[in-house]
């Protein structure tokens, strides 16, 4: 917002095409700046929510996840033929499907 008045001041002040690139880079510089902040907020919320501490806000994203695990060590999986840690081989379960 206070970028957005910045702008507006320029422009009114210089009245001229310098005013307007002067206004455009204020703007630009302004939304750069909300973006840098906005990025950084929700870097710190994502370390406090690994860390297990209390934190303000929303962590953006999907809000519910599917991650596969094997049935025989737990793991997480990451290939769909078999299991990288304990090399079990992955059947494909076909019950409860749509297909």
């Amino acid at each position: 917002m206070l970028g957005a008045l910045a702008a507006i001041g320029i422009l009114l002040w210089f009245q001229s095409s310098v005013g307007v690139l002067a206004s455009i880079a204020t703007a630009w510089g302004a939304f750069a700046q909300w973006l840098l902040f906005s990025c950084l907020a929700e870097h710190l919320r994502l370390q406090k929510k690994l860390a297990g501490e209390r934190f303000q806000g929303r962590i953006s994203g999907p809000q519910e996840e599917i991650i596969w695990a094997c049935s025989q060590c737990h793991h997480m999986l990451h290939s769909e033929t078999h299991c990288e840690v304990c090399r079990a081989t992955i059947v494909a379960d076909d019950v409860g499907l749509n297909s």
